[in-house]
């Protein structure tokens, strides 16, 4: 075999397989396979919007963006609030394999894939190949580090639930390959084509790195500026939103109806996270390339450093923001290695000896320091993915379950979360009630998905001696006050409560408005000796809405009590949900009906009642007739958008056929 076959196609093919093989070692290929879904962290709770986007959504006809989760948040959209585009694959891999086996998959193609796409990149660059494989190595040292989890962009942040930004972060790679090489390389109407949809795929991912595609743009444009070249990013621009519009605009439209989580971030403790070995690393790398970009006047550099630089900015924005700056690191990662072996690159007078030398050193270096710096990522692997059904306590969990099992028309459960919890699989495991007994419960894993949140955060801090509390910065907790609990419990349309901790479990035992109704230790169920009603028939000034989200919020804290028996006597209403929206029965026509589900524009009743808002955030409803059906049936623009974006799609395919060039 010549030399050029040996570093041109053997050499780069031996390496991603060699990686692949190193990755396996952490990830067993049969772990992987199992049909049971993966766990940990997050990481369970995305399963049951698999299972609703599979089983209740594409089954019957109907686009995933319509559907209504009752059993969440007091109902909640489906993937109006997140991202859908890892979810769709998943759902269409099911319909091949076992839905739990699809949903493991798809959770750890990012991480999978991450290496190659970095080649990728570098091969639409038109990169050496010794270099584009070396710096596919060096994406392993960010892949693995395990000094974060929960920020996206490592293997520990996927494990933990992050998988959508890791995926998104791949499309990102690609998207910024074939942009750079458009305007770098080769103008091909194709190269530019494919940006955007590789761009469009980001939007689909995950909003994060979404936001940074401009950063990238924005560099292209300082550095190849011309009026056609502006002109086409400015189309480009409006090509990736219109083909995102069908998830974007109404994810924007309906985000006045969520509850942002708000942090303090300071930002020394922030830039601590830079002092890491990515962060070294990175750092090192953007000062080798300005400094070779100075020295070579190589213009492909200069837009990765305008990218970076404005990451950088971003942080500081996010910070003021009260966002997460630490979600630009994964970004910053990557993009600074791209630029720092784009910047290697530019120095030929390197003898390939001393190349090969170099690079198999460098090669068996960090699959050496991976192997000895890698402490949690085996043992987290293993745990996640042998699922649900390995997990001693979670047997014990789902008999417990068994005994409260019904509808998700019943009234709500809400648990206590505690550390102990970790042992069913993941401290969240009952927010997966819908799955285990077709009952609703408070919480959601989109904890910002709706105006809701901060109620359910109240109720679970009330009951729990360590809640989770995540909108204690912005709404105060009450951290296991049973005081006039059971008023507000019953008010929000709640019945039972899963508890683990001693210490609320004696506190309970005192209360007279509840009973224990099971118990399969460490945990017991105690619930509302009163049945809760879902709807009340109330008069027309009752639970009247305030001024504001937060007067309402306070409003109901601070309250004693909060009444959750009909004003109106004689009166028998009820609901039964299912994943489109809830039907109303009553035998009080035409008086005001109070429900105790969250009220969204997107739900519409179908014989033309008017929805209102009512305190604390519920629907009023004055029905017509015995029987009103309520359907999640979206606005004009979230009818309107997908049309957009198939008009997008097919006018760049119509383009991408033109035998005209762009630049003519």
């Amino acid at each position: 075999m010549n030399q050029d076959k040996l570093i041109n196609y053997f050499f780069p093919v031996f390496l991603q397989i060699s990686i692949l093989m190193f990755f396996f070692t952490y990830f067993p290929i049969d772990l992987i396979l199992n049909p049971s879904p993966a766990t940990g962290g997050d990481m369970g709770s995305h399963f049951w919007y698999l299972k609703i986007l599979r089983e209740q959504v594409w089954d019957q006809g109907i686009l995933g963006m319509r559907a209504w989760n009752p059993a969440n948040l007091g109902g909640e959209p489906v993937f109006l609030h997140y991202f859908p585009l890892p979810y769709f694959f998943a759902g269409l891999l099911s319909y091949i394999i076992p839905i739990g086996m699809a949903f493991n998959i798809t959770t750890i193609l990012g991480p999978l894939l991450l290496p190659l796409c970095i080649f990728l990149h570098c091969e639409l660059i038109k990169l050496d190949r010794i270099t584009s494989s070396l710096c596919s190595i060096a994406s392993l040292l960010i892949l693995f580090d395990e000094s974060f989890v929960m920020l996206g962009g490592n293997i520990l942040s996927t494990l933990a639930g992050q998988f959508c930004f890791i995926i998104s972060a791949n499309f990102l790679l690609i998207a910024s390959g074939f942009f750079i090489r458009f305007f770098f390389i080769e103008q091909h109407k194709k190269n530019l084509i494919l940006g955007i949809i590789f761009s469009a795929f980001v939007s689909m991912s995950h909003a994060y790195l979404f936001i940074t595609i401009p950063l990238l743009l924005l560099g292209i444009l300082i550095t190849k500026y011309s009026k056609k070249n502006l002109f086409l990013l400015l189309i480009s621009g409006i090509a990736i939103l219109g083909l995102s519009a069908w998830q974007l605009l109404p994810m924007i439209e309906s985000k006045k109806y969520t509850e942002a989580l708000k942090f303090f971030f300071f930002m020394d403790e922030e830039l601590k996270k830079i002092l890491t070995v990515p962060g070294i690393l990175s750092l090192l790398f953007l000062a080798f390339s300005i400094i070779t970009l100075y020295l070579k006047r190589n213009k492909i550099i200069a837009p990765y450093i305008t990218y970076l630089i404005g990451l950088i900015g971003y942080g500081f924005l996010f910070s003021a923001l009260e966002l997460y700056p630490s979600r630009i690191l994964a970004p910053f990662y990557y993009f600074s290695i791209l630029v720092g072996f784009i910047s290697l690159a530019q120095y030929q007078n390197i003898s390939f000896k001393v190349k090969s030398t170099l690079g198999i050193l460098f090669i068996l270096g960090v699959f050496i320091f991976i192997n000895n710096e890698t402490i949690n990522t085996k043992s987290w692997a293993k745990w996640n993915y042998s699922g649900w059904e390995k997990k001693p306590l979670f047997q014990k969990a789902k008999k417990l379950v068994q005994k409260i099992e019904g509808s998700l028309s019943d009234p709500r459960v809400l648990y206590e979360h505690h550390p102990v919890l970790n042992g069913a699989g993941t401290t969240r495991v009952f927010e997966s009630l819908g799955i285990l007994a077709n009952r609703a419960t408070f919480e959601s894993l989109f904890s910002e998905a709706h105006k809701f949140s901060p109620f359910a955060m109240l109720m679970q801090g009330y009951v729990s001696d360590k809640p989770s509390c995540v909108f204690g910065y912005k709404y105060k907790c009450d951290v296991l006050n049973l005081e006039h609990f059971h008023h507000k419990f019953s008010f929000l349309g709640g019945q039972s409560i899963i508890l683990v901790d001693k210490v609320a479990k004696n506190k309970f035992k005192d209360n007279q408005y509840f009973n224990k109704i099971a118990e399969v230790q460490p945990f017991e169920i105690w619930s509302l000796k009163e049945k809760t009603k879902m709807v009340n028939v109330i008069n027309n000034d009752s639970y009247l809405y305030p001024n504001t989200f937060s007067e309402s919020y306070y409003h109901f804290r601070d309250k004693l009590q909060s009444p959750s028996k009909d004003d109106i006597q004689g009166c028998n209403a009820s609901v039964k949900v299912d994943f489109h929206g809830f039907d109303l029965h009553t035998d009080c026509p035409n008086k005001k009906h109070f429900l105790k589900y969250s009220y969204h524009p997107y739900l519409n009743s179908l014989s033309g009642e008017k929805l209102e808002k009512m305190y604390p955030f519920f629907i009023g409803i004055t029905p017509k007739g015995t029987k009103t059906r309520v359907q999640f049936t979206g606005s004009i623009i979230s009818k309107v958008t997908p049309f957009i974006s198939i008009f997008t799609l097919l006018l760049l395919i119509f383009i991408l056929f033109m035998k005209k060039s762009l630049y003519d």
